[in-house]
């Protein structure tokens, strides 16, 4: 049986989700706690907005091959790697050719590595999973130790995750974690121009989850965790100009039209008309700009890969 590694207790969940509530910005991860982890991927999986991609094809894993030497003992390391489903088939077929490697799955949550842990069954030994905050200090410390012997390291960031999250807190924490010529692999939504239209078309892709019934009941599942009613308010989608990383930022919110008061612990929240509780962020960046981004922060472009009929990129960068 697969271990799982916990760096994270029920404990520190709840104050941060308490904290959360209170400053009225969900953690992405309580989006993926619980029942929410199988049933995200019962709805996204059949939702008519995924945009699925296979890293195991020749125009995706010809790039993170190409890093890589077969006589190198390398450790791939998955930040918020989920079920594990995006790297699947890519670990299998590194297994089959002969790279020596070991992959390090890491998620906020144990629902989603317990589902990891099953996708990679057949990989057996060549896995290791931990359940952690990737900025705590503690994994940090941890994932140092474990991979101390590798002759190099790639960390991944697929499923486009590193959207989701404060970017300026992100970047900072990466370049903690990451040590000199470290590789750094991401999937990312694309915008294919810095044109107004272009970003309309994106705002009404995003818009089409609204429009969904699953995606809507996936949504509303933290909200439903802690005791609110959802219909005490409405979801609704914003789109802010991020311009020091080029992106555009899709903000998923409640909207309460009624006060409603929960309480977790010893704590009582108390929410009021008009207030919003963001549930879900997703950016879309302008390949140049996200470059210079990386750049500034002391990490340089590698290589890359735009499809713009799916407005999907896949990059690699290196820390200076």
């Amino acid at each position: 049986m697969t271990l799982i590694n916990s760096f994270v207790s029920d404990l520190e969940l709840d104050k941060e989700l308490i904290y959360c509530l209170k400053n009225r910005n969900m953690e992405q991860k309580f989006l993926y706690m619980d029942e929410a982890a199988s049933f995200y991927y019962q709805t996204y999986g059949h939702s008519s907005t995924a945009s699925p991609v296979d890293f195991s094809t020749d125009e995706y894993y010809d790039i993170l091959t190409k890093q890589f030497k077969k006589k190198q003992r390398f450790a791939l390391i998955s930040l918020g790697c989920g079920d594990a489903a995006n790297e699947k088939k890519m670990l299998k077929k590194l297994k089959q050719e002969g790279y020596n490697f070991t992959y390090f799955g890491v998620d906020a949550s144990r629902q989603m590595l317990n589902l990891a842990v099953d996708n990679l069954a057949d990989l057996k030994d060549d896995c290791q999973f931990l359940c952690a905050d990737i900025i705590s200090e503690d994994f940090q410390d941890e994932i140092a130790q474990l991979t101390e012997n590798y002759d190099c390291r790639g960390f991944l960031f697929l499923g486009g995750t590193i959207s989701n999250v404060n970017q300026t807190n992100i970047i900072d924490s990466l370049y903690g974690l990451l040590k000199k010529n470290d590789l750094l692999f991401l999937d990312i939504r694309v915008r294919n121009s810095l044109d107004n239209s272009a970003d309309l078309e994106l705002f009404n892709f995003y818009a089409g989850y609204l429009k969904e019934k699953k995606m809507v009941q996936w949504l509303l599942t933290p909200l439903r965790n802690v005791g609110i009613d959802p219909s005490c308010g409405t979801l609704n989608l914003e789109m802010v100009k991020e311009k020091s990383i080029g992106a555009i930022l899709f903000k998923f919110n409640f909207l309460f039209n009624r006060k409603f008061i929960i309480r977790l612990r010893n704590e009582v929240i108390h929410f009021l008309p008009e207030e919003r509780l963001e549930l879900l962020n997703i950016r879309a960046y302008y390949p140049d700009s996200l470059t210079s981004f990386f750049k500034e922060h002391d990490f340089k472009f590698v290589q890359g890969k735009v499809n713009a009929k799916i407005r999907y990129g896949f990059f690699v960068y290196q820390k200076n």
